[in-house]
């Protein structure tokens, strides 16, 4: 499952695995979190091929990752991904070729 929120830093949109967020969270209380300003863990990886395939696969917070606020908005499951990943495919297409 994943949490899709605001960075309240940057006011950018993102997405991330719920293990990322900071606190003892289950898919019980995520829902009271709405509109709610939540710290989670961010990695701090060179490559963007890294990052996305950290949140595809939900992995582990990892020492020496930073502490970021976020405005929680909600949760979404497998086919939120599914959705943004052909989106992302078809942006790509739309500028590239």
């Amino acid at each position: 499952m994943y949490a899709i929120g605001v960075f309240v830093d940057t006011n950018e949109p993102d997405y991330l695995p719920v293990n990322w967020l900071s606190g003892d969270y289950d898919c019980n209380n995520l829902k009271s979190l709405v509109g709610k300003d939540v710290q989670c863990y961010w990695p701090q990886y060179r490559k963007i091929s890294s990052l996305a395939k950290a949140r595809k696969c939900c992995s582990a917070v990892e020492t020496g990752w930073l502490l970021y606020t976020l405005r929680f908005l909600g949760t979404a499951g497998f086919m939120f991904m599914y959705f943004y990943y052909m989106y992302k495919l078809l942006w790509f297409r739309y500028f590239f070729t």
